[in-house]
């Protein structure tokens, strides 16, 4: 793997960074079209993403923060403005989507729309940042002895690992792909969302069996993960929006 792609005198790009940037570049490419197709203001689009993205780096940065509080000897501003430290994706997930909702009822913006058109954004968005995890060593899964296995650099030690980030890669690459083709066909306003927030909890929920980084924290030692534990809510959230926005719309 490779954490660093470069270095030039003290400058070195990350390429959990260089994904991260990437990711959101994609996210805008696929927005934009959405915001073509449905008339959307497209600057107003554009900001948007952006200022999302920025609200859910921060809440990712949160929700790391809070699972290292425990461990012995931690300083916690210390790795709250660390900018090589974690991240949890499901914090950025929480926290960007408050602040999308509060964003769109502010400028007084059809919600359920938007926030459809940017949950493929977003799907993409994260599937490419999971490829910066693979190359940055993180986010990796247990041994195993299959014949895909790797090797992260920062865990040599570990032997050959499963590459849990390409395992989301591809679950959110399909989740992308069936959100692509319904976007034209949707029983109502809102199903993109709802359908992609309980994909996504019940297949990171799953993954979660084969994540190898106990850094990520647990509530409950070895059987129920933080990641697991947000996945549970926000599939029970999405089955009653389902059911709602469905019945508003029949």
């Amino acid at each position: 793997m490779h954490p660093i792609l470069f270095r030039i005198g003290t400058f070195e790009l990350f390429s959990y960074g260089l994904a991260m940037a990437i990711g959101v570049l994609v996210s805008l490419v696929v927005l934009d079209s959405e915001a073509k197709r449905a008339g959307w203001n497209r600057d107003q689009t554009t900001r948007m993403v952006v200022f999302t993205f920025l609200m859910g780096l921060v809440g990712a940065r949160i929700v790391y923060v809070f699972t290292r509080i425990n461990d012995p000897g931690v300083d916690i501003l210390a790795v709250l403005f660390n900018a090589r430290a974690g991240f949890v994706y499901y914090g950025g997930l929480i926290i960007g989507t408050l602040y999308l909702a509060a964003y769109l009822a502010w400028n007084k913006l059809a919600v359920w729309p938007r926030i459809d058109g940017m949950t493929m954004g977003l799907c993409m968005g994260l599937g490419i940042g999971r490829l910066g995890c693979l190359l940055g060593g993180c986010c990796f899964g247990t041994p195993t002895d299959l014949p895909w296995g790797v090797v992260m650099a920062n865990e040599p030690s570990l032997g050959h690992l499963h590459p849990t980030q390409l395992y989301e890669f591809a679950l959110l690459m399909v989740t992308f792909g069936v959100l692509w083709w319904r976007r034209t066909r949707k029983a109502y306003e809102g199903e993109l969302a709802v359908w992609f927030a309980g994909s996504y909890a019940i297949g990171r929920y799953v993954l979660e069996f084969w994540r190898g980084d106990s850094i990520r924290g647990h509530i409950v030692d070895n059987y129920l993960s933080t990641s697991q534990a947000i996945s549970i809510p926000v599939l029970v959230v999405a089955i009653y929006f389902h059911f709602k926005l469905r019945k508003r719309a029949s």
